[in-house]
């Protein structure tokens, strides 16, 4: 059975590709705080905490090393424009997006050359735009863009392919619960809140991304609302 890590596997988008992957007869293996009601095989994990992220790889390291994929889809938000910027959250999001999710595939960096793993890194269409409600949230997702590009130059001569997937707002608690950011947006703009993407249209839609031939890297796409 292959196995497949994704982070954040608990909740979103996610959970949804766990799903989806364990119907293809993959072991997932995910990494987030909170355990889902899924067969996974859990690991715990604190992206603010450095201590968490040591003892995640060194997990993976003992048990789960021949992984064929790794999901990083690590992040968090915060709703604050520029001129009422918090510094925690600002630092929280840096290291949640960007820093520790690097850290911990530097260290398993070997590993995914040794198995000839994928990397697919989740990001977001805020990454080409500015915004104006979460303007330092948008910022991350533009340094997560340039770290997806020095992936692939990190793996240019390996089998390993890098995939970047942007994708506009998804269906998920973090945007359509009642204290979610679509719902908060729509408050303060008075605008009505749009419709977002499916995500398990979007959950086999990167699964079919993960199974074409080997010799065939896609490397960057955009999903749009319509």
């Amino acid at each position: 059975m292959k196995k497949i890590i994704i982070m954040g596997a608990s909740s979103g988008l996610w959970l949804e590709l766990s799903k989806v992957f364990m119907e293809k007869w993959y072991e997932v293996i995910g990494l987030s705080r909170t355990k889902p009601e899924l067969a996974i095989t859990h690991i715990p994990i604190d992206f603010t905490d450095k201590e968490s992220i040591i003892i995640a790889w060194k997990k993976i390291k003992e048990k789960y090393s021949d992984f064929s994929c790794i999901i990083s889809c690590a992040g968090i938000w915060y709703i604050e424009k520029l001129d009422n910027i918090d510094f925690d959250h600002s630092d929280e999001m840096f290291r949640v997006n960007i820093l520790w999710q690097s850290y911990l595939l530097s260290e398993l960096s070997l590993l995914i050359k040794e198995n000839n793993a994928d990397l697919v890194f989740i990001g977001a269409t805020i990454a080409y735009k500015w915004d104006e409600f979460m303007p330092m949230y948008s910022v991350t997702k533009w340094g997560l863009r340039g770290l997806i590009e020095n992936w692939k130059l990190q793996f240019k001569q390996t089998s390993c392919r890098v995939m970047g997937i942007h994708l506009w707002w998804l269906n998920t608690e973090s945007n359509i619960w009642e204290n979610g950011r679509g719902k908060n947006i729509s408050q303060l703009t008075w605008k009505t809140l749009w419709i977002m993407l499916d995500t398990n249209t979007i959950s086999n839609f990167i699964f079919s991304l993960t199974q074409l031939p080997k010799n065939m890297e896609v490397s960057e796409i955009i999903i749009n609302r319509k």
